[in-house]
């Protein structure tokens, strides 16, 4: 979980829900009271892990996981726009 700069909570965590484990993330823009809908990130047929998100001083929040592709273990980054 991390605050923007505006005070708003995000929170980004993997789930296997769908099968195999997928990064999502909710934002609120109301304190925490009301939260969006959960997005899936990875949304890859690979198993992702331990996502961790930081907010940058303009409010854009960066978010890194890794991936256990077959053979090889990947490191995938998505921003905010």
């Amino acid at each position: 979980m991390a605050i923007d700069s505006s005070g708003n909570p995000h929170v980004v965590w993997y789930d296997n829900t769908p099968g195999n484990y997928e990064i999502y993330y909710k934002k609120s823009t109301d304190g925490g009271a009301m939260w969006t809908g959960a997005e899936n990130l990875s949304g890859t047929s690979y198993e992702s892990y331990d996502p961790d998100l930081a907010p940058d001083p303009s409010g854009r929040i960066h978010v890194v996981w890794w991936s256990n592709v077959p053979g090889n273990f990947e490191i995938y980054y998505q921003k905010s726009k």
